[in-house]
């Protein structure tokens, strides 16, 4: 009985020296969780910043080409004006008194 009684007693010591130790995981399971948590909101912070910069990015090449476009186009109207000016410089040689 009494072999029995302090079996139950170092049992219950175990328990009892164990319990702090099983706290002490929770709370650091606890805090690999909420750090989790931190790391997957700057995970998803850092996504959205991508896809706004890759958006920027596509938006900046299509005005680059628009841009390139209309300076193709005045260009091809600037050689326009120079040529009607040319005609013009030569219909006015004519008319010299």
């Amino acid at each position: 009985m009494e072999d029995t009684i302090k079996a139950f007693n170092d049992i219950l010591g175990s328990v009892t020296a164990i319990a702090p130790m099983i706290e002490a995981t929770y709370r650091e399971v606890d805090n690999t969780m909420k750090a989790k948590e931190v790391v997957l909101d700057r995970a998803q912070s850092i996504s959205a910043v991508a896809e706004e910069t890759s958006a920027s990015a596509e938006e900046i090449a299509a005005a680059a080409e628009e841009l390139s476009a209309s300076t193709q186009e005045i260009a091809v109207n600037a050689q326009q004006v120079l040529e009607v000016a040319r005609r013009l410089q030569e219909q006015t040689g004519r008319f010299k008194v």
